[in-house]
């Protein structure tokens, strides 16, 4: 194979075959290198829907995942990065919208980031889960579980007929200033009342009056 060559040319030829040799293997090594780095690296490395962390992990890397998947309504801007067609970017506008607009209530809701459309959304699909946390509640749904409010009952004015004045008799049901003139009439000629029936003693005023207004009378 090597007959004719002069010693110079074969020296020559041996180091070009050694300089391919030393390449390749330097190709190989940078190859499995990269593959292990691949491997080794952030965890949607792993399959879809099977992400994994590991103790090396950062905590920022780490909270947010939730069974195998990234969940978009915990997860902090660096393990969102990692998501495919994110970057750091979008990552940080997926954390400012669930602060101002609320929880993701499902993956669509990722399209109201800007930057992230239909076919965004498709890839990200395999990686990620909305969970709403439970105290980010709708207000319309709190407020439909909350029962309302019970009316405290406004209780009747009790009117002492012994010393209110003809205006607050007059108040009384089936009174009017005429019948309030007659009792205020009637208690300073003949005494205060002893109760409601004593009503009676003044002209026009008949148990049925007296049964209308007993809620309301009080004698003091």
């Amino acid at each position: 194979m090597f007959r004719g060559l002069t010693r110079t040319e074969l020296r020559f030829g041996l180091l070009i075959v050694a300089m391919v040799v030393v390449g390749a293997t330097v190709h190989s090594r940078r190859q499995e290198t990269s593959r292990t780095a691949v491997l080794s690296g952030p965890v949607l490395h792993h399959a879809p829907g099977e992400l994994t962390a590991r103790a090396e992990d950062p905590p920022a890397l780490i909270e947010g995942l939730v069974e195998g998947r990234v969940d978009v309504n915990r997860a902090g801007v660096e393990l969102l990065d990692t998501l495919p067609g994110i970057g750091p970017t979008r990552a940080e506008a997926i954390v400012r919208s669930r602060e101002t607009d609320g929880p993701f209530r499902r993956p669509e809701d990722l399209l109201r980031i800007a930057g992230i459309g239909t076919k965004t959304l498709q890839n990200l699909l395999p990686y990620i889960t909305v969970e709403a946390p439970p105290e980010a509640e709708p207000v319309a749904a709190v407020q439909a579980l909350t029962p309302a409010p019970q009316a405290t009952p406004t209780l009747p004015q009790l009117i002492n007929i012994n010393s209110a004045t003809a205006e607050e008799l007059a108040e009384l049901d089936g009174v009017g200033p005429a019948l309030a003139a007659r009792i205020i009439e009637d208690r300073i000629r003949r005494g205060p009342f002893r109760n409601a029936e004593d009503l009676t003693r003044v002209s026009g005023i008949g148990p049925r009056i007296i049964e209308r207004n007993r809620h309301r009378i009080a004698v003091r």
